[in-house]
């Protein structure tokens, strides 16, 4: 009898907490204790079909923002562009935190561009884009080099793969390695080939760990993931990261001790000579070093490989259902081009029609479900909502912004 008592009291102050929480944060489906909306999500999603259907139905529901318990965590949603843009872009200074108390820390601890915040977040996130665009991201030089990875890996799939009068290769496969070794030469300089075998098992051991990570790891405080007694989880999970990260470490370790680079002709020697930089300027505790260049060349490699490589993947899946849009493509591209050369960043005001085709592929793309969690450490409105700060049992209100795709 007195268990019940306690177990109703504890209940009903859960209830009262919960009751008061949602007051201050944006209308959604009904809670319960402890576990929130779980119960909601899981059969929404598992009905329609997805995890975007299954949001795009509490969208229609409840409107362009709106709010889902995971567990005692609230999330606000915003289903809208404008909305999403509007306070992402126009008021960042408000919407920039992101939360990385949960298992996208369990990595990075606070390092990385993905995940950390405040002062290390700008000079780390200043000095990619500042190396990048000296390598000459987004202007005809860093074109030439991306064209020149495509000739090279054309040219031995025809030596490797062709069949039938044609190049007959898996679209998954080709545009991994293509876009992959793009990467890889931006960051440190390799190349990769086929049949590379550590290459393989970290693209297979990648998707595993991200096909595995599921709502729940992602909030699981990191001092649990690397507990001993939750390693039969935190290994099955996170694995494939970690062999990623070993990757860079071990691409690190013999750049590190074997060259020592005056001019950077990559990230990591431009990354290395910062160090070099700052240690002879006698900067003390500078966050650049090498536990944070590690987690930089995880966090470009992996944001970089997965969304493009897919994009490219759901690209081919559209043109070969659409025959007419590539039809039409291939008229204007030769009615721009001649047929005697290549497509140059040149031709963008030219190419109309392959621009709608890129926008169109972007917009229909299934990359990313839902976006980075961000926390709102003020008060806001939101689409005319108030959102607070601090509501749900004292806690920091994360915020995650997504596109419903339709």
């Amino acid at each position: 009898m007195l268990l019940f008592f306690v177990l109703t009291f504890v209940i009903g102050v859960l209830s009262i907490n919960l009751w008061r929480a949602r007051r201050k944060l944006s209308k959604g489906p009904t809670p319960l204790p402890l576990i929130g909306n779980f119960h909601q999500l899981a059969y929404t999603c598992w009905k329609a079909g997805g995890t975007v259907a299954g949001y795009n139905e509490f969208r229609k529901k409840f409107g362009k923002v709106f709010t889902i318990w995971l567990g005692p965590l609230p999330t606000v949603h915003i289903a809208d562009v404008e909305v999403a843009h509007e306070t992402h872009v126009k008021r960042a200074n408000i919407f920039g935190v992101r939360y990385s108390n949960g298992g996208t820390n369990y990595i990075r601890e606070d390092k990385g561009v993905i995940s950390s915040n405040g002062e290390y977040w700008l000079e780390h996130r200043r000095f990619a884009l500042t190396t990048l665009r000296n390598f000459g991201l987004g202007r005809n030089i860093m074109e030439e080099k991306i064209m020149e990875k495509y000739r090279y890996r054309f040219q031995d799939y025809k030596r490797t793969n062709f069949k039938n009068g044609g190049i007959e290769v898996h679209a998954s496969s080709c545009f991994d390695l293509l876009v992959g070794s793009i990467i890889n030469t931006m960051l440190v300089s390799e190349r990769f080939e086929q049949g590379d075998e550590e290459f393989d098992y970290m693209l297979e051991s990648v998707e595993r760990s991200l096909g595995r990570l599921s709502i729940f790891d992602s909030f699981t405080p990191p001092w649990i993931l690397k507990s001993d007694w939750w390693q039969w989880r935190t290994k099955y999970v996170f694995g494939g990261l970690e062999f990623l990260l070993g990757m860079a470490k071990r691409q690190i370790e013999r750049r590190y001790l074997n060259e020592a680079q005056s001019d950077a002709e990559d990230f990591l020697d431009a990354f290395l000579i910062k160090m070099d930089k700052d240690k002879r300027d006698g900067i003390v505790d500078s966050s650049f070093n090498l536990d944070s260049l590690a987690i930089d060349l995880f966090d470009l490699w992996l944001a970089g490989q997965e969304t493009t490589s897919t994009t490219m993947v759901w690209a081919c899946v559209c043109l070969l259902n659409h025959p007419e849009v590539v039809a039409e493509l291939r008229r204007e591209l030769l009615e721009v081009t001649g047929g005697t050369r290549c497509l140059t960043l040149r031709d963008k005001p030219n190419t109309p029609y392959l621009n709608a085709t890129i926008n169109e592929i972007q917009r229909i793309a299934s990359i990313f479900n839902t976006n980075i969690f961000r926390i709102l450490e003020e008060d806001a409105l939101i689409d005319g909502q108030i959102v607070s700060a601090g509501a749900g049992q004292n806690r920091r209100e994360p915020l995650k912004c997504f596109q419903v795709v339709k």
